[in-house]
C-alpha cells in the first residue's frame, strides 16, 4: 500500500544525488511511498518496477545497484527474502501514528545485527535533508557494528576508521537517545551549555522527527529572532518545557 511522505527542498541540491540519472531520482522518492514506517520493502524487482516506473523503459535493478553504491539504500536478504532498506528513512519522515500502531510485517535489517551503511567518504550528505547524513564523528546507531566491547562505524573493508572504546554502552540502542540529540543540537538556532541540554534530553528523551517539525517553524517566528534572538530559550529550557508541543501560530490571512 503506497503512503504519502515528505520531501524537502534540500532533496534537489544534494550533490550526490545530483550524479545519477533522473529515473534514479524518481524512483527513490517513489520508493519512499511504498517502505515501511522503517523504511523498509520487499525486493522483487519485477513486482517493483510495476509500482514505482511502470511507464518508463528502465532497468530497476541497476537503479537500485547505483542508489545502494551512492548509499542511498542497502539491500538485504533474510529467510530466503529479499528487502531493501531506505537508510535513515525513520530520521526524515513522519509515518502516521496507525503505521507504527499496525507494525509492520518486514523485518528490519538490524535483525542481522549487521551495519546498515556508513556516510560516504566524501562526507556527502544522502537525499531528502542536507542533515540525512550525520557528522561522522557523531554515529548514527544504523552505521555502527558491535565488536567485542566496542562499535565500529560500518564496514571495517570499506573505511580506514579505526575501533573506539564505547565499553560504557551495553547495546546500541542506548545510543539513539545521543544521536538523536546531536542532531537537535546541530538544527537548534542557540548553541549555549550543550552538557545541560544533552542532560535535559536524555532525561526527557523527546521523539525527534516531532522536535524537528516544531523547529522547522520555530525558527520562522519574529518572536524569536527579534532583538537578535535574545527571545530564543536556552536548548536546556526548550527540552524541559516541551516547547514543541506549542502550536505555530495562525497563518495571517491577505
Amino acid at each position: 500500500m503506497a503512503r504519502s511522505r515528505n520531501i524537502k527542498p534540500a532533496f534537489f541540491e544534494n550533490e550526490l544525488l545530483g550524479e545519477l540519472p533522473a529515473l534514479d531520482r524518481l524512483a527513490f522518492i517513489a520508493m519512499w511511498t511504498i517502505a515501511d514506517f522503517k523504511g523498509c520493502f520487499e525486493y522483487r524487482p519485477k513486482r517493483l518496477k510495476l509500482k514505482l516506473l511502470p511507464y518508463d523503459d528502465c532497468d530497476i535493478e541497476k537503479i537500485v545497484e547505483r542508489l545502494e553504491q551512492s548509499g542511498f539504500l542497502k539491500k538485504y536478504s533474510i529467510a530466503e527474502n529479499d528487502y531493501i532498506k531506505i537508510i535513515n528513512f525513520s530520521a526524515h519522515q513522519n509515518p502516521h501514528i496507525k503505521e507504527k500502531t499496525a507494525g509492520s510485517k518486514i523485518p528490519d535489517i538490524d535483525v542481522l545485527n549487521k551495519p546498515v551503511l556508513a556516510t560516504n567518504k566524501n562526507e556527502t550528505n544522502h537525499a531528502d535533508s542536507l542533515l540525512l547524513i550525520p557528522n561522522p564523528l557523531k554515529p548514527h546507531p544504523d552505521n555502527l557494528k558491535k565488536i567485542g566491547n566496542g562499535l565500529i562505524f560500518g564496514s571495517i573493508d570499506d573505511l580506514d576508521i579505526q575501533p573506539f572504546d564505547m565499553s560504557n554502552i551495553m547495546n546500541i540502542e542506548d545510543l539513539i537517545p545521543i544521536q538523536d540529540f546531536e542532531i537537535f543540537w546541530t538544527n537548534y538556532p542557540k548553541k549555549t551549555k550543550k552538557e545541560d541540554a544533552k542532560v535535559a534530553w536524555l532525561k526527557v528523551k523527546p521523539d525527534l522527527s516531532v522536535v524537528l517539525q516544531a523547529l522547522e517553524w520555530q525558527k520562522e517566528t519574529k518572536e524569536w529572532f527579534r532583538e537578535e534572538g535574545q527571545y530564543i530559550p536556552n536548548a536546556k529550557n526548550y527540552i524541559l518545557d516541551h516547547r514543541w508541543t506549542d502550536e505555530p501560530p495562525e497563518p495571517i490571512a491577505f
